[in-house]
């Protein structure tokens, strides 16, 4: 943290800020960790602010958060007095430099030339200011992008480190571009640490407030003005309408740091607030201007364009960790459904991006995963974890489980990732049980257990928010009952599953009102596909043909008010799936197929623009994996959450001809494919290896690509 000593420069003076009127939407609340989506927002509730700065301010002008205490650590209000004159500009404390290279930014070229400090500004009460100025085309000979930037600390400062806390600059954004030529520059500021880490508020002048809507002028008219909020990693961009015109005069802009939040305020009023793992070392401050960038600030304009900022403040916090945890906890609340939607207690969309961590059926919990793999997949990109859990080690003994599963909310907690509680193996006798135990569904017992087990864990975890649902059973597997057929759709079967799911849930909602229930449709096995004529024998989705028997895409109809439907996809089947196999026409076997490539995906399905069968290319993909979507949002209205879907390492490497298998395409291809649809997912892992204790350094890069975190 900097320590202030004499760097510190704090004087006496009055700032007024009189300011119109703002519109909010949604108040403080903003888009949830993992959102990618781009959003615009208006602030509301007009008001005028008179701030008066004592020599000593301990809090700044906003609403502190409960548990949060600031106190004002450093004041640089750009008094041009001494500031040194060398080939890099630094202030008198030596915390700050202005920037004299390129390329930077923009691929622009930042020079000293284009800072400027002074005393004072026409008809402002402040004292002390500084520009930063993008040079006009036409006075720009060398055609070459010019802009402008100071940052702090300096880079021969960089064992003194910025700390957590509250940043605020009051500025004016620059004045010159145009949406309709697409002209303009980037005026900004901004916090920027370690491993991609980035807060903005950054002015477009160009007039862009979303890449789907239409770019609004602001500059050099009376219009309300936009500024985008960003934060990476993720780059999750928020567009504030301002209620006035940033251009027009100076206004205050702040940045709250917290370990798990961060919120963006203007003129004292929060605009956007996130929360998320924000754990980050090696911060700075920065302020620039720069252009040249068609879709972000637009083309270089014809003339200078020139952002003021009169000072840079920073506040350090002292926060209560418990208190802060727990304030972030009860402000996000329980994850619940909401039409189609998961959301958060803000009411902000939560997508769930998810990995699961395999953990068989053994006699007692296992200890496979630790805190690291948390720390690891919060860095990587994911908010979820789907906690696979065995039947056996929970009825042996109740306690230690629930002991087993605190100690991993604990890690949750700590890198805000939520929990899934998945039952992968179903309630048996026979110490050999796998997955779909098809016995469930003739043995009343296991089916009594199996509503009893949920009881019990509902029961414990009601007041347990980190936990985001429950997953009642992993891949339910049922033989076809006796009378059943496709002529009376096998509604006796399906009844059957109907009710033991609805037995579960109810049982669940005696004790627990706060959860959201999973359930999965029914895989139906032991019939032949000559008697059913539109699927095989094989329970598994990813062979071939969608089960779709009871026109519901084998769902059960489920009464209550907070549920979401899940299915399990492994698309291309014969190149994604562990049983992956076959021969294709060059005599290769499955372990040499390549994606995408002109390998057949299904043989008995065909693409409609080309009359063939489908290939392994990403428009199959984004066919299979949404195939029951419009019947789960837009007959059943409920959301939609894919539990596994996934390649195994092998995909990453070369197969027996040399030729890469394109495993990370394959992953770019699928996660661009969920943020398309909004579609919650989590990744599963054919071996615990490939995650564990290291993750398998080619799919944790695709990872990070496709998740924006490289």
């Amino acid at each position: 943290m900097i320590n202030p000593k004499k760097s510190i420069i704090i004087r006496v003076f009055i700032l007024s800020v009189i300011f119109p009127g703002l519109m909010v939407i949604n108040g403080c609340g903003g888009s949830s960790a993992g959102n990618t989506a781009e959003e615009t927002t208006e602030i509301t509730d007009s008001e005028s602010i008179t701030t008066t700065e004592e020599e000593k301010v301990i809090e700044p002008d906003i609403t502190a958060p409960e548990g949060v205490n600031f106190k004002l650590e450093y004041l640089q209000d750009f008094d041009p007095t001494d500031w040194s004159d060398g080939d890099w500009i630094t202030s008198p404390d030596g915390l700050w430099t202005v920037s004299n290279w390129g390329p930077a930014t923009g691929n622009n070229y930042m020079w000293r030339s284009n800072f400027d400090i002074f005393e004072t500004y026409p008809n402002d009460g402040g004292s002390g200011y500084i520009s930063l100025k993008t040079t006009g085309s036409k006075n720009s000979p060398s055609q070459k992008l010019n802009g402008g930037e100071i940052f702090s600390p300096n880079f021969s400062e960089r064992e003194t480190q910025w700390g957590y806390g509250y940043y605020e600059c009051r500025m004016k954004a620059a004045d010159v571009g145009s949406a309709d030529n697409n002209t303009g520059v980037c005026s900004s500021f901004f916090i920027q640490g370690n491993d991609g880490f980035e807060v903005d508020f950054e002015f477009l002048t160009n007039g862009l407030i979303g890449s789907d809507l239409p770019k609004n002028n602001w500059v050099n008219t009376e219009n309300e003005g936009y500024v985008s909020t960003a934060l990476h990693p993720g780059n999750e961009v928020k567009y504030i309408n301002l209620g006035f015109n940033p251009s027009k005069d100076f206004h205050v802009y702040g940045i709250l740091w917290l370990k798990d939040k961060i919120e963006w305020y203007v003129d004292g009023q929060c605009v956007r607030t996130e929360t998320g793992n924000f754990s980050y070392d090696g911060l700075h401050i920065a302020m620039n201007n720069w252009t040249g960038d068609t879709n972000w600030g637009g083309l270089p304009p014809q003339d200078d364009a020139v952002s003021y900022y009169d000072f840079v403040k920073y506040y350090s916090v002292s926060v209560s960790e418990t208190e802060a945890t727990e304030k972030i906890e009860t402000e996000k609340g329980f994850i619940k459904t909401n039409g189609t939607k998961f959301i958060d207690g803000r009411g902000n969309e939560f997508l769930i991006r998810g990995m699961g961590f395999w953990s068989g059926n053994p006699s007692e919990p296992p200890e496979t995963f630790n805190e690291n793999d948390y720390k690891n997949l919060a860095s990587i990109g994911f908010n979820a974890v789907r906690f696979y859990m065995g039947a056996k080690f929970i009825e042996n003994d109740i306690e230690k489980t629930f002991s087993w599963i605190d100690k991993h909310i604990a890690w949750a907690k700590q890198y805000n990732i939520k929990l899934i509680l998945n039952l992968h193996y179903s309630p048996s006798d026979d110490p050999n049980v796998s997955i779909s135990d098809n016995a469930l569904f003739t043995n009343t017992d296991y089916q009594d257990r199996l509503v009893n087990l949920w009881r019990n864990l509902a029961e414990h975890y009601a007041g347990e928010p980190v936990i985001l649902g429950y997953d009642i059973i992993n891949e339910p597997n049922c033989r076809v009952l006796d009378g059943d057929s496709k002529a009376n759709l096998f509604e006796n079967t399906f009844k059957l599953y109907e009710d033991l799911m609805n037995r579960v849930i109810k049982a669940v909602r005696e004790v627990d009102s706060n959860h959201i229930v999973i359930v999965e449709r029914l895989w139906l096995s032991g019939v032949k596909e000559s008697a059913v004529g539109t699927f095989n024998s094989s329970p598994n989705d990813q062979r071939d043909t969608w089960q779709n028997v009871n026109k519901k895409y084998n769902f059960p109809d489920i009464d209550d008010n907070n549920y979401a439907y899940t299915y399990h996809v492994y698309e291309p089947g014969r190149y994604a799936h562990q049983s992956a196999g076959g021969i294709d026409d060059d005599g290769s076997g499955g372990a040499n197929r390549v994606y995408p490539s002109d390998t057949i995906a299904k043989w008995n399905e065909k693409d409609p623009n080309t009359g063939k069968p489908w290939t392994m290319n990403k428009d199959f993909l984004e066919y299979a994996y949404t195939i029951p979507l419009d019947y789960i949002r837009n007959v059943k209205g409920v959301p939609c959450y894919i539990g596994e879907l996934g390649i195994h390492e092998d995909n990453f490497e070369l197969n027996a001809f040399g030729v890469n298998k394109g495993g990370r395409q394959w992953v770019l291809d699928t996660v661009d494919i969920m943020n398309k649809y909004g579609l919650s997912f989590s990744w599963h892992s054919y071996f615990v290896s490939e995650i564990h204790p290291v993750f398998n350094a080619k799919l944790e890069s695709a990872l990070r690509a496709a998740f924006g975190t490289e």
